[in-house]
C-alpha cells in the first residue's frame, strides 16, 4: 500500500467466508469497512481479476492458503448490488429498477469477452429489462447458465470460463448442477428500507408501504437464482436487522454470521491494529508514545 495509507491485512477471512454456507448475512455499524471488503471479495473471487492476483494478494494471509490450495482464486462471476445508490425517487419502483439494471449492465460490460459473441451493449440491449429488473437479473442468471453448460458439453479447455468453480478437468461431476456460477455481493442491503420506515407511530407500517413490496420481489427473484441450474453464492452487508424480517420473506435462506466469532475481526480495527500501526510511524517510534496515543483514543 502506497504510503502515506495504511493497509490492515483481512484476506484470511476470505477463506472463513468461503467455508461457510453459500448465503451469508454480515451486519456491521456505519463506517466500519463493509464496502471495502466487498471489494476485497470482488477482486479475489471475479474471474476478470485473474491475471491481477499476484499484484494484489502475493504475500497476503489469504495467499497462504491458495498456496496449501484450502482455496482457489478468481474462479466467479460476479454481481455487486449497492441499495445506498437506490435514487431519492417519488417512483420507487423505477429507482429500484434503475440501480439493479445498472448493476446487470456493469456485469455485462466486465464479462462480455466471456458470455458468446455477443457484445456488451448487445446483451444489454436484448436482456436488460428497464421495465422489471428482476427480469433482468434472471436473463443475466440464464445466460451464464447457458454458456457454462456450453463449455461442460464441448469439453471447451480454451474457454475463458473453462477454470471457473466447477468447471475443470479435475472436477469430478462436469454438470452445471456443480457449479456456483454467479458470486453475488450486496450492499447496505438495508439501505433503501431503512430510508422509508418512519417511527412516526400514525406512518403506515412499513409491510404496509409500497418499496417492501419492491423489496420482497427482489429478493423472491434472487431466492429462485439458487435453485438447480442456477446456483448463485451471496455476500450480504447492511448495517442493522430492522428489515430483515421482510426481506426473510422473500429469501428466507440466508445465514446470518454477523455475530459469528471466527468473523469477529472482518471489519473494523481492534487496539492491538491501531498499537501496531502507531508503532511504525517515525513519531511514535518508542512504547511510551504509543501508549500516549492509546490513551487518547
Amino acid at each position: 500500500m502506497a504510503n502515506p495509507q495504511a493497509y490492515f491485512d483481512r484476506t484470511r477471512y476470505i477463506t472463513t467466508i468461503d467455508s461457510c454456507d453459500d448465503v451469508l448475512l454480515f451486519l456491521r455499524p456505519r463506517r466500519f469497512g463493509k464496502s471495502i471488503t466487498l471489494s476485497m471479495l470482488h477482486y479475489f473471487h471475479g474471474v476478470e481479476h485473474k491475471k491481477h492476483y499476484a499484484k494484489a494478494f502475493k504475500d497476503l494471509d489469504v495467499d497462504k492458503d491458495v498456496q496449501d490450495k484450502k482455496i482457489f482464486p478468481n474462479q466467479y462471476l460476479v454481481l455487486v448490488l449497492d441499495f445506498s445508490a437506490v435514487r431519492q425517487s417519488t417512483n420507487n419502483t423505477y429507482a429500484i429498477d434503475e440501480m439493479i439494471n445498472i448493476a446487470v449492465k456493469k456485469f455485462y460490460n466486465r464479462y462480455a469477452p466471456f458470455l458468446g459473441k455477443r457484445t456488451s451493449s448487445e446483451l444489454v440491449y436484448q436482456l436488460i429489462n428497464p421495465a422489471n429488473a428482476c427480469v433482468s437479473l434472471q436473463n443475466c442468471v440464464e445466460l451464464v447458465s447457458s454458456t457454462l453448460q456450453e463449455v461442460i458439453d464441448q469439453d471447451k479447455q480454451d474457454h475463458p470460463l473453462a477454470g471457473v468453480k466447477g468447471v475443470g478437468a479435475d472436477c469430478l461431476f462436469w454438470s452445471i448442477a456443480n457449479i456456483i456460477q454467479i458470486y453475488v455481493l450486496i450492499d447496505e442491503y438495508d439501505s433503501f428500507s431503512n430510508a422509508h420506515i418512519n417511527i412516526n407511530p400514525t406512518s403506515p407500517n412499513w409491510n404496509a408501504m409500497y418499496p417492501a413490496g419492491i423489496i420482497r420481489s427482489f429478493y423472491a427473484t434472487m431466492k429462485s437464482c439458487t435453485r438447480p441450474l442456477q446456483l448463485v453464492k451471496y455476500f450480504i452487508t447492511g448495517v442493522s436487522p430492522v428489515a430483515l424480517a421482510d426481506v426473510s420473506s422473500g429469501f428466507n435462506i440466508e445465514r446470518n454470521v454477523t455475530f459469528l466469532n471466527a468473523l469477529s475481526g472482518l471489519c473494523g480495527l481492534t487496539r492491538e491494529d491501531v498499537k501496531a500501526a502507531l508503532g511504525k510511524l517515525p513519531s511514535h517510534d518508542s512504547a511510551d508514545s504509543v501508549k500516549k496515543e492509546l490513551s487518547h483514543l
